[in-house]
């Protein structure tokens, strides 16, 4: 799946308060590891997307 931007992802939840949005979804899936930020090193970065974040493969044996 592409990286997407805030205004994208509020856009496609239809809500419009940022910081709503940030306390009550992004941070807690990045914190489950189900998102990851692309520019983790700078999280306030006006450039910063969110990707979901890539399965692990697990080997059954």
């Amino acid at each position: 799946m592409a990286p997407k931007s805030l205004s994208d992802i509020l856009q496609h939840l239809g809500l419009k308060n940022r910081e709503n949005l940030m306390d009550v979804y992004i941070n807690p899936m990045i914190g489950a590891g189900v998102l990851e930020m692309t520019e983790p090193d700078n999280p306030t970065s006006r450039n910063q997307m969110y990707v979901t974040a890539k399965a692990e493969a697990h080997d059954e044996a």
